[in-house]
C-alpha cells in the first residue's frame, strides 16, 4: 500500500535527522545523563507535529487491518512507530517546559513529557503480555541496557532562548546546484530518500577513485539582502575512506578555495557528534559578505563522499540543528 510507504518513509526520515534513542542528548562510551537538544523551539514543535501525523496516520490505517494479521502489524509498524513518536515526545515536550518561563505552559509540559513516558509502558506491556497471548513475553525491553535515555525526564531546569532570527538564513539542498562538474565517467547523482535533504548527492559509479588534478565540483548560488559577517555550511553525510583522507574543498565567490578534511577517527568527540546526528559539517567564515548574488563550488578529492545541504547565516546568529527544506 502506498499509504504504509509513505508512513514508513517518514519515519525513516525523522529517525535520519535523530535517531528516538539520541533524542536524550546522552551518549555511551562512557554513558552519560540525558540534556537538553540542540533543537530550536520552531524545530522541536515542527517534529511534534509530524510525529503527531504519524500517529494518526497509523490508527487510521490500522482499521484496514486484517485480524489475523494485526499481530504482525503491531510489531511491524504500530510498535516502532508509536515506540519512536513518544520517545520523541518525551524529551520534546520536556525541552518546551525548561523554554518557557510560564508557570502553567511548564506544567502543562511537563505532563506531556510524563504521559509520552508511561505511553511507552503501556506499549511495551502490550507487546509482551497480550500480543498473540503472551508468546512473545519478556521480548520486548523498554530499557535496552538500562540506559539513562529510556527513563522517566526529571523536572528541567530553565534555560533562556534568544529570539530566531531567520529572514538572512539561506537553505541549500546539495541537489540544487546550478552547474556540475564530473571526471570521465564518474558523474553527480541525486540519491533519493537519502541525507536530511532526501536528496544528497554523491558520485557515480561507487567504485573507489581519486581525483588529482582535475577534481569534481558542484557550484551553487544565492543572493543576500544585508551585507556583513557570514557563515557557510556544507554538510554532509559521515561517511568515511579506508585511509581517512576524504577532503573537499569549498570555494566562496573568487576568493582562495580552502581544503577540509571531513573523516574523524574512531570515538574521538567529533565521529560521536556526526554519528548522533548523522551529518558531518564543515564551516567556512564569510568576513564582510557584500549584498548581492555569491556562488560556492564545492569540490571533492574522491568517491564515497556525499554532499546532502548547504547553509549562509549571519554569524551572530549561529548555527541550527536542521536545515529546513525549502
Amino acid at each position: 500500500m502506498l499509504a504504509v510507504s509513505a508512513v514508513f518513509e517518514e519515519y525513516y526520515r525523522l529517525a535520519f535527522l535523530r535517531k528516538p534513542e539520541y533524542m536524550g542528548w546522552s551518549q555511551t562510551e562512557p554513558t552519560t545523563q540525558v540534556k537538553l537538544s540542540d533543537f530550536s523551539k520552531e524545530e522541536i514543535w515542527r517534529r511534534i507535529k509530524a510525529y503527531d501525523s504519524l500517529i494518526e496516520k497509523v490508527d487510521s490505517l490500522s482499521a484496514f487491518i486484517p485480524q489475523e494479521r494485526k499481530d504482525a502489524w503491531f510489531q511491524l509498524a504500530v510498535y516502532p512507530i508509536k515506540g519512536s513518536a513518544y520517545m520523541n515526545h518525551k524529551f520534546l515536550y520536556w525541552n518546551l517546559a525548561a523554554m518557557t518561563s510560564d508557570e502553567k505552559e511548564k506544567t502543562k509540559y511537563e505532563l506531556l513529557a510524563s504521559e509520552a513516558f508511561h505511553k511507552i509502558e503501556v506499549l511495551t506491556d502490550f507487546y509482551n503480555t497480550k500480543l498473540s497471548n503472551g508468546k512473545w513475553n519478556k521480548m520486548m525491553s523498554m530499557r535496552p541496557r538500562n540506559l539513562p535515555v529510556f527513563d522517566s525526564v526529571k523536572k528541567p531546569e530553565s534555560v533562556k532562548i534568544e529570539q530566531e532570527e531567520t529572514e538572512n538564513r539561506i537553505a541549500i539542498q546539495a541537489n540544487q546546484f546550478v552547474s556540475k562538474k564530473g571526471f570521465k565517467n564518474y558523474e553527480w547523482k541525486t540519491i533519493n530518500g537519502l541525507g536530511y535533504s532526501n536528496n544528497a548527492i554523491t558520485l557515480f559509479p561507487l567504485k573507489q577513485q581519486y581525483f588529482k588534478t582535475e577534481k569534481p565540483f558542484v557550484i551553487y548560488e544565492f543572493e543576500i539582502k544585508t551585507s556583513g559577517e557570514y557563515e557557510v555550511e556544507v554538510r554532509l553525510l559521515p561517511t568515511h575512506a579506508n585511509n581517512f583522507d576524504h577532503q573537499i574543498g569549498v570555494q566562496l565567490d573568487k576568493n582562495t578555495l580552502q581544503n577540509f578534511k571531513t573523516n574523524t577517527r574512531d570515538r574521538d568527540k567529533t565521529w560521536k557528534e556526526n554519528v548522533l546526528r548523522n551529518g558531518a559539517i564543515v564551516k567556512l567564515p564569510a568576513l564582510n559578505l557584500e549584498k548581492g548574488k555569491h556562488t560556492i563550488k564545492v569540490e571533492v578529492n574522491q568517491t564515497g563522499i556525499v554532499l546532502d545541504q548547504l547553509a549562509i547565516y549571519p554569524s551572530s546568529e549561529g548555527s541550527s540543528y536542521e536545515i529546513p527544506l525549502k
